[in-house]
């Protein structure tokens, strides 16, 4: 009869001669994991970590929709333009970014804040890609 794992995890091994002092490598696989996730949750939810993150988060939104407006003027031979409405540096306004056909635009430098912290950013009138400045 063939020996399997689901019959070595539930055999008595009471008459073994090893000692029954040490973990099994599952036992110890087990906690690990655990003691893993626990570390995750904590790391992800510690309060000073949270503003930066929000920040990287609306920066990446901001690039995402730039390369959106560029793709959509590139595709379509028209015109594109968006408005960016964000918090910028302490007053909130609205900036029009607007993308020609040939994928370029006006160069535009863009100050960002989420919950205090300020991340200041150019838009390259070449390539139409936003590039981190300063934080």
């Amino acid at each position: 009869m063939p020996f399997d794992l689901l019959d070595m995890l539930f055999l008595d091994h009471s008459d073994d001669k090893r000692s029954k002092a040490g973990y099994s490598i599952f036992e110890v696989l087990v906690v690990l994991s655990i003691l893993t996730l626990v570390i995750g949750i904590v790391v992800a939810s510690a309060p000073g970590q949270n503003r930066g993150l929000r920040l990287e988060q609306e920066f990446s939104a901001l690039q995402a929709s730039v390369a959106g407006a560029r793709f959509s003027a590139v595709s379509s031979g028209n015109t594109h333009s968006f408005i960016v409405e964000y918090l910028l540096c302490g007053q909130s306004a609205e900036l029009e970014l607007r993308f020609y056909p040939d994928g370029t635009t006006r160069a535009a430098t863009i100050c960002l804040e989420v919950a205090g912290r300020q991340m200041r950013a150019e838009l390259n009138p070449l390539t139409g890609r936003i590039n981190r400045i300063s934080q």
